[in-house]
């Protein structure tokens, strides 16, 4: 029986995930600059929305929050610059409606 090196296994998993790729390849290389960032008042009603969506879903807020950030190809909510809040809320508001159809 012979077996198989750890670390070839780690190369198939490299390859693996870069045919598995989401839409969005590039939020581990965001780097904003010049891009107004959301104020406080943005960043609380949508965490106040990821709460909601996560009950009325029942699915965990982490997941939700990272269908957001990985829609919007940002690494974390605090990310999401200004001018994608008004698409945020419409993605949060559109799972509750696909959940709950």
């Amino acid at each position: 029986m012979s077996e198989v090196p750890f670390e070839s296994s780690l190369v198939f998993l490299k390859a693996r995930s870069a045919e598995e790729s989401t839409s969005c390849s590039c939020w581990m290389a965001y780097a904003p600059t010049g891009v107004k960032s959301m104020d406080l008042n943005e960043r609380t009603s949508l965490r106040a929305m990821v709460s909601y969506v996560a009950h009325t879903t029942g699915r965990a807020e982490f997941r939700i929050e990272r269908d957001l950030s990985d829609k919007f190809c940002v690494p974390n909510m605090n990310y999401l610059p200004a001018g994608k809040y008004e698409q945020a809320v419409h993605f949060l508001s559109r799972q509750v409606v696909f959940q709950t159809v």
